[in-house]
């Protein structure tokens, strides 16, 4: 198994092992998955806020399920970049596939084809469990 003693060393274990670009890996689809992740953040919000009448004059509680809302709405966009980007950045340092990943889009024909469309969302629960309550107090 590989070990890093620490962050330093792990910078100089992966130059060493993939090169510059390995430090860069799944920065792709982050790159074209933020701004609709964050369009449906914003647009759930405003929804939500409009439905439970939150907002500055709106309930603690009207306020957090808008923001509980809004989590969800930009989870249909998070989730799979943060599962894509993280099968690519954790590719060079454990051989799960047999075959290499070529790139964001090839990741993604790869867990569709291997896993299904749920592949792609294997994290939600444990996302919206980390970040609902976030963005409902936030």
């Amino acid at each position: 198994a590989l070990s890093y003693r620490g962050t330093v060393h792990a910078l100089w274990r992966i130059m060493a092992s993939e090169g510059l670009v390995g430090l860069y890996r799944g920065l792709g689809i982050v790159l074209v998955g933020t701004a609709p992740a964050q369009g449906l953040y914003f647009a759930g919000y405003s929804i939500a806020k409009a439905s439970f009448g939150g907002g500055h004059a709106g309930s603690e509680a009207s306020n957090f399920a808008a923001g509980v809302s809004a989590q969800l709405c930009g989870s249909l966009c998070w989730v799979p970049v943060d599962v894509i980007k993280e099968r690519l950045q954790v590719e060079g340092q454990v051989k799960t596939t047999t075959q290499r990943l070529s790139g964001s889009l090839g990741a993604i024909r790869y867990i569709v084809q291997h896993e299904g469309f749920r592949g792609l969302y294997r994290a939600f629960a444990i996302h919206q469990l980390t970040w609902a309550p976030f963005n409902g107090l936030y």
